[in-house]
């Protein structure tokens, strides 16, 4: 029997335990690896997934409904009371400006940068 490459080697020991504990086939994948061993077969790791892997048709069918990632101002805020700022009571306005305003201001004045 050839030995495999290092790199082949490392997933099939990482890749083995990892279905067994997936698919909770411990005892069965054990015993189709010894049975390829002794036969003189190295265990393929895409092999053990195809045997082990779910019936497709005993997975449940599950539909999502995506909701908007951002919902209308009218449509979320106004169904819990909240209503949009005018535009004069802007929190940047009151602030004096936008971020860059108010760094720009702060050099103009001081001298240094915010």
């Amino acid at each position: 029997m050839a030995a495999l490459p290092e790199r082949a080697a490392c997933k099939l020991v990482v890749g083995a335990p990892a279905i067994a504990h997936e698919r909770g086939c411990e005892a069965d994948l054990a015993a189709m690896i010894d049975a390829g061993l002794d036969a003189g077969a190295m265990p393929v790791l895409a092999d053990l997934r195809a045997r082990f892997a779910p019936d497709p048709e005993a997975l449940p069918q599950v539909a999502v409904t995506m909701a908007p990632l951002i919902p209308a101002p009218d449509a979320s805020d106004s169904q819990r009371g909240f209503t949009a700022p005018a535009r004069d009571d802007s929190p940047w306005r009151a602030e004096g400006g936008s971020p860059w305003e108010q760094r720009s201001h702060c050099v103009r004045t001081t001298g240094r940068t915010i």
